[in-house]
């Protein structure tokens, strides 16, 4: 019977180290836990991120922009961020063993400079005559009948000289023509 004592002891001894060890590391760490707000409109980020500074440690928010970050006791830079919007680094972020730290943090949207877009267009080049071309079944020549008013279609009635090329537009003022 003395054996079995003996070993009914250590057993206990071993469970009530094992139980005080686990209950001092759970002790032994803290919590950051806060909101991240939208500066502009007041509104909670959900989804933002925040990690601690050279590690790879981090959380996101949840919908309502809460976090909840579980740390060793320590000092840490805590890094805020949020596509569109400008990182935001605490540093000197104390936790204390069994404690909580309550960081409430607004993040401001990135400011774009004007951005300006400018179009050139070019004028009487080939890819424009072959458009035109493409597009116009007689190949420049306009098309009209015989009640048309425009002098410069190809078969109105008053034209002087009925061999001479078509009206062309500006755009193809330089270019040549031949029948």
């Amino acid at each position: 019977m003395g054996y079995s004592n003996f070993n009914m002891k250590i057993t206990q001894n071993v469970l009530t180290f094992v139980f005080f060890l686990m209950t001092c590391l759970s002790f032994s760490q803290g919590k950051v836990t806060g909101t991240i707000i939208d500066n502009e409109f007041n509104e909670p980020m959900a989804f933002a991120n925040v990690v601690v500074k050279g590690t790879s440690m981090g959380v996101s928010a949840d919908f309502d922009g809460k976090y909840e970050l579980e740390l060793e006791e320590g000092t840490y830079t805590l890094v805020f961020s949020f596509v569109g919007y400008t990182t935001k680094e605490i540093t000197d972020v104390i936790v204390k063993s069994g404690g909580v730290v309550t960081l409430d943090v607004l993040l401001e949207t990135n400011s774009l400079d004007t951005v300006v877009i400018t179009t050139s267009t070019k004028r009487n080049t080939e890819s424009a005559v072959l458009n035109l071309q493409k597009n116009d079944p007689q190949h420049l020549r306009k098309i009209c009948n015989y009640q048309s008013f425009d002098p410069g279609c190809y078969n109105h009635p008053e034209r002087e000289h009925q061999n001479e090329a078509p009206f062309l537009p500006p755009l193809f003022s330089d270019l040549q023509f031949h029948q």
